[in-house]
């Protein structure tokens, strides 16, 4: 039987990570709210698909998982907006409510009808159902964080929850979100070139 040893106390700092080891990870760098948001999602789907491996019901950690989700949402639609702003020339940079995730959608959904002539009207009926429903249950994203409010109040009732029916209902709106941001992404793209053109042609000209 092998020995107890004691734990021992080390000097390791949390981030020191060999750039060579296999498992050592680059974060951070240029900015993509998209790249965050599909983090988000990734983690939640991985842990569902946990709990369906093992077999098991974990309270604890499906709270975790809906914040996760519900934060994959609110950062789609600042990623989704910031787009749409470079689009129709609206004030530039990152200027949000802090976390409600009905308004940032309904001020994209106006600027997107602007955009596109109210088109797919049938799918963002859907995805506005499905935002709206998330709010109800988080609508400051403080719900799914703390058992209790500022005031020491309970924030979330009892609520039967099955988490690979949210996981499946999120890949719903997962793939509205990708046909608004990959078709957002594709005009964005055409207008920075033509700008580009635009300023070489100006340069040339003096």
């Amino acid at each position: 039987m092998p020995r107890y040893q004691e734990p021992q106390i080390t000097s390791r700092k949390l981030l020191d990570a060999d750039p060579a080891h296999p498992e050592t990870l680059t974060l951070g760098g240029a900015p993509s709210w998209y790249r965050y948001a599909d983090g988000y999602k990734s983690a939640a789907d991985l842990l569902v698909s946990r709990l369906s491996q093992r077999g098991i019901v974990a309270e604890g950690v499906c709270l975790p998982i809906l914040f996760l989700y519900r934060h994959y949402v609110e950062l789609s639609l600042k990623a989704i907006l910031l787009d749409l702003n470079e689009l129709i020339d609206a004030i530039p940079g990152v200027q949000f409510e802090r976390h409600p995730l009905l308004p940032l959608w309904n001020r994209l959904r106006q600027r997107l009808d602007v955009y596109t002539g109210k088109n797919g009207t049938d799918w963002l009926d859907r995805a506005h159902g499905l935002i709206s429903e998330l709010e109800g249950l988080d609508p400051t994203s403080f719900t799914f964080r703390y058992p209790v409010d500022k005031q020491g109040q309970v924030v979330l009732a009892e609520v039967s929850v099955n988490m690979h029916h949210v996981r499946d209902v999120m890949r719903e709106l997962e793939m509205i979100f990708d046909g608004i941001a990959g078709y957002l992404g594709e005009h964005v793209q055409i207008s920075r070139e033509l700008e580009r053109e635009w300023r070489s042609e100006a340069s040339y000209s003096y």
